[in-house]
């Protein structure tokens, strides 16, 4: 009975996590709903089960989710970015979502403009928030990268960088005194998303085009 459903429940959590490893996300490329509802289901998850070993996949599971989320959060326009600009409105584009994010993250993320705040039930049924140390290397990312500490935070070679700007792919607009490339965070985010594409197997030459297309539809 009780035993049977443990080893059938860890089972297939096992095979869920070590897809979503092997994958480094939880969605269809171009859309963030699995994401949100794996959030969700996996902090309810992590009220109720008590096993170690799912807690501990459960827990890593969870930072995934969050590096996803502050990854494609565009805090400008508090809006899903790059692959993840397709939204589904009724699960991603609500008051209540939007109001998990700002009050799981304290605030980090900001709510939509004309939102208002609203009592996240998400947050309080689920206890959802985001870790720490997920939260803290987002806040203490710096507002410019020079082209060496970028591809070092990102594991791509200098040389792929001053390529991907010799082609068009990925031009800072900003200088340094010395008159050397200063990456802001849009740039880097912008790069995430090339590197996104390129995992995916897309050409370098079809990816200025998904680069440049905003699809904000209400699917």
């Amino acid at each position: 009975g009780l035993d049977y459903a443990l080893d059938y429940g860890l089972e297939h959590l096992e095979i869920f996590y070590k897809h979503t490893l092997k994958s480094g996300t939880f969605t269809e490329y171009n859309s963030p709903t699995y994401t949100r509802v794996a959030l969700e289901e996996l902090s309810r998850a992590k009220n109720h089960i008590k096993n170690k070993k799912a807690l501990g996949m459960i827990e890593e599971l969870l930072e995934i989710c969050w590096t996803v989320i502050l990854m494609h959060h565009h805090k400008k326009t508090a809006q899903w970015s790059g692959p993840h600009s397709r939204v589904y409105t009724t699960l991603n584009n609500t008051v209540e979502f939007h109001s998990m994010l700002n009050d799981a993250t304290d605030g980090y993320i900001t709510l939509p403009e004309g939102f208002k705040p609203h009592f996240a039930l998400l947050t309080d049924r689920c206890n959802i928030k985001c870790p720490k140390k997920i939260l803290n290397k987002y806040k203490n990312m710096p507002e410019e990268y020079t082209i060496g500490r970028l591809a070092k935070a990102v594991g791509l070679s200098r040389s792929t960088l001053l390529y991907y700007d010799r082609i068009g792919l990925l031009q800072p607009v900003n200088r340094s005194g010395g008159n050397y490339r200063l990456y802001s965070v849009d740039d880097v985010n912008r790069l995430r998303r090339i590197c996104t594409y390129r995992e995916m197997g897309i050409p370098l030459r079809k990816i200025p085009q998904l680069l440049d297309t905003c699809d904000f539809d209400n699917s």
